[in-house]
């Protein structure tokens, strides 16, 4: 017995303080969740690593609808569950195409998000189209605009509602357990949706979130659960996310909502590999550019988060870019600008990026006024302390103290000038954005009117 207790305080021990993890043992922790734990095992953030995160206790493996998660206990392998103080939940993202289990994650739960996010109305015209595209065929248009009809899923996917019921089991079996949520990709959607179904009571119990590169499901959710999202950023639950990753992009639907705290990440573009034929090196980085391949971290660990503003250009200048607007316009790039489901997301962004450059500029020109406000009133207070003295001197007293017009009022104004006018620049390069989308919106239009008289 003696023996056992002797044990069980070394491995207490070498348990590591998960509150005390950087961000990027947090990321390393996420990773974990694509590895092949059995339940008892010990988890450890790093190969060859002495200190542990803890113990595999649940494992689920759910075959009809693609899940798979762990619950990690940051206690010693056989605690009772009532004595277990802080738990893990792990969602793993989708299996790579071709490995077991691969159809349940791609067909049931990211195409159909994909085909909701982009939309029914918009989804059957794009489809409509790449038949057209791919094929003159009539039949095939037909064909293909019958299928849509019937594809266009509403609601949460099966693979959601499973993830929130494994939540639901871990606090139920561990009842006075903190719990951390942590997923990447589907593995994110899936822990924002079971975070997202937590009860008001369950709530106080959700230590954290880290949820990596993983699309926005809060369109999925009913009255209640975006109630609980909204509360879910005081929770300390993050949704981290890299711009360059294509599969991220929908967050900036800001009407959609988000679930917790949005974290836009300061990231790298992803090296291209340089094996392979131009498509699988295209693939290639974009894969690694989802897999934390852009993230930056500190010497001590804390992760790079970008300015808003930064998410906005980026995403800009790339949407034209993909478009056509800018750049060689080759065929390729104009197929690309007749797809009306791109299109639609566009115009939407668009309009957002408009409204947050005007923000911005409403934002400079209060500054401005503050800085010229300041410098008055200093001025002055210090007349009103020097009466006996004369203006120069009292500018020259000023001066000396490093308080002048120009570092207080001209050099500030500057900037914020010159933020003034790239913002304005920006609206404009919207502006025209918004006009090219509609107009080539229009023609796409008119021809689905067409096909659609032919039938």
């Amino acid at each position: 017995m003696k023996s056992d207790k002797n044990t069980k305080n070394q491995i207490n021990k070498n348990l590591e303080d998960w509150s005390k993890y950087t961000d990027k043992q947090r990321m390393q922790f996420a990773q974990q969740e694509y590895k092949d734990y059995k339940v008892g095992e010990e988890v450890k953030l790093e190969k060859g690593r002495t200190s542990l995160a803890g113990f595999v206790v649940d494992k689920v493996d759910n075959k009809k609808t693609g899940e798979q998660s762990y619950v990690v206990a940051n206690s010693p392998m056989g605690t009772k569950p009532t004595d277990v103080k802080e738990i893990a939940v792990l969602y793993q993202g989708s299996k790579e195409p071709g490995n077991k289990g691969w159809k349940e994650d791609w067909i049931h739960n990211n195409v159909n998000i994909g085909i909701q996010k982009i939309g029914g109305k918009v989804m059957k015209t794009a489809i409509s189209t790449a038949a057209i595209i791919t094929s003159p065929s009539f039949i095939k248009v037909a064909a293909a605009t019958e299928l849509s009809k019937n594809i266009i899923p509403t609601g949460p996917t099966p693979q959601l509602k499973s993830s929130a019921e494994t939540l639901q089991m871990a606090l139920k079996k561990y009842p006075n357990a903190k719990v951390t949520v942590y997923g990447h990709s589907l593995g994110s959607m899936d822990g924002q949706f079971a975070l997202a179904s937590v009860s008001e009571k369950q709530l106080k119990r959700i230590k954290g979130g880290y949820l990596y590169q993983g699309p926005n499901v809060f369109f999925t959710l009913n009255a209640n659960q975006k109630d609980i999202a909204s509360k879910l950023g005081k929770r300390n639950v993050h949704n981290y996310v890299d711009v360059r990753d294509l599969v991220t992009m929908k967050y900036f639907e800001r009407k959609e909502g988000v679930i917790g705290r949005l974290e836009l990440v300061d990231s790298l573009e992803a090296p291209e590999p340089e094996d392979g034929g131009p498509i699988k090196k295209k693939l290639k980085k974009y894969t690694n550019q989802h897999m934390w391949g852009g993230y930056q971290f500190r010497k001590d660990g804390s992760l790079k988060l970008a300015d808003p503003l930064d998410g906005i250009v980026y995403l800009f200048n790339d949407l034209s870019k993909n478009l056509g607007l800018v750049g060689s316009g080759n065929s390729k790039e104009k197929m690309l600008l007749q797809y009306p489901g791109l299109i639609s997301y566009a115009e939407k962004m668009s309009t957002i990026m408009e409204g947050e450059m005007r923000d911005i500029v409403k934002i400079c020109r209060a500054a401005i006024s503050e800085c010229d406000r300041t410098y008055n009133n200093g001025l002055n207070s210090a007349r009103s302390i020097g009466r006996k003295l004369s203006e120069s001197e009292i500018l020259s007293a000023l001066d000396s103290g490093g308080c002048t017009r120009a570092s207080i009022v001209t050099y500030p104004s500057e900037k914020y000038e010159k933020k003034i006018d790239s913002s304005q620049q920006m609206i404009k390069k919207f502006e025209s954005l918004s006009k090219k989308l509609k107009q080539s919106g229009e023609k796409i239009s008119s021809a689905d009117r067409k096909v659609a008289g032919i039938f």
